[in-house]
Order: C-alpha cells, then structure tokens, then sequence
C-alpha cells in the first residue's frame, strides 16, 4: 500500500479520534493532519471521506483553544 495510501490515512484518522476522544489533543492534531495530508491529494477536497478529518481537526482546534 504505501505511506501514502487512504488505508493508511483511516488508520491514522482512526487513531486520531481515539486520542482526540482522550482528551490528547496535540497528539490528536498531529494524526488528523497527517491523515488529512494523505486523503487530500488522493480523494481529493469535495470526498466525504475527506471531510471526516477536516471537521474533526475543527473540533481539536476547538478544543485546544
């Protein structure tokens, strides 16, 4: 698959979630742009799988202030 697969980026979204959901949200941020940054070239802006990161990085930034 690669580094740059959208497998990848579901793992890293999905662990993201998990720390965000921990109230880790420095380490959420990093995972959720990571996957981000893999999605969007790939899928592209308009995918909705694309869109699942982008809203949980508002609500991490949110959080973190």
């Amino acid at each position: 698959m690669g580094k740059r697969h959208p497998d990848v980026a579901q793992s890293l979204f999905n662990l993201g979630a998990l720390r965000y959901n921990q109230g880790r949200y420095p380490e959420a941020l990093d995972l959720l742009l990571e996957a981000e940054a893999i999605y969007l070239p790939s899928l592209g802006a308009d995918h909705p799988t694309t869109q699942a990161p982008q809203r949980s990085l508002a609500a991490t930034r949110a959080a973190l202030g």
